[in-house]
């Protein structure tokens, strides 16, 4: 069972969590690091379900997840967001298949895309890209913004290094039309709030592509 501050999900919720936590935990593929893999049910299974329920889903509900890898936080994001239609994209076949295989085991509704997000061609379609632990902001940022529609919003759960990011990431920001609309010092704000806040809120960087932009 995971942790009493996710008491607020539903009973099929916390059995897909606890489901996904032990497919994880089991599966032969290395579908997240060793560090990830002791503190899964701890802290990074509940910080990807407080990213999920306070993620600000677009009108159509269409998220998009890049570097899926095990699903975090994309499955997670079904899991706790029934309303959301999520897409998965993993470019490594052996991950590509664990998400299919859970999601099917698991009658979750997802589409799984096995590429690289930088060869998608589903220009501007999307209001909400997700990511973790896939890649520097300057790196990233190319690869998403083009995804996004006029106004949509890139969600980034990111590390401690988070502000030397968003500083070696400006160029690229003015390139896309990009601009940070919160970070994890921003208080107030739930999903992004310091972790010492709540160790199950993860540290999370918003950006969002202006509604006017033509890049």
């Amino acid at each position: 069972m995971l942790h009493d501050h996710l008491s607020s999900l539903t009973p099929r919720a916390t059995a897909l969590l606890d489901a996904l936590h032990d497919a994880i935990v089991e599966s032969p593929t290395s579908l997240v690091s060793t560090g990830v893999r002791a503190t899964l049910r701890e802290r990074h299974l509940p910080e990807c379900v407080a990213f999920a329920a306070h993620l600000d889903l677009p009108e159509d509900g269409r998220v998009l997840d890049v570097g899926s890898g095990g699903g975090l936080p994309g499955l997670v994001i079904a899991i706790v967001r029934d309303e959301a239609q999520v897409t998965l994209v993993e470019s490594r076949s052996r991950k590509a298949n664990f998400l299919i295989d859970f999601a099917e085991a698991h009658d979750l509704a997802v589409d799984v895309l096995q590429t690289r997000v930088e060869i998608i061609d589903e220009v501007e379609a999307w209001g909400l890209v997700t990511a973790r632990a896939v890649a520097p902001l300057e790196r990233l940022i190319p690869w998403c913004a083009r995804l996004l529609r006029p106004g949509g919003v890139i969600a980034a759960i990111k590390g401690d290094r988070w502000p030397t990011e968003v500083e070696a990431a400006q160029a690229v920001m003015d390139k896309w039309d990009v601009e940070v609309t919160a970070t994890p010092s921003d208080p107030g704000t739930a999903v992004v709030g310091p972790v010492e806040a709540c160790p199950h809120h993860p540290q999370v960087v918003m950006l969002r592509r202006s509604a006017t932009s033509n890049t």
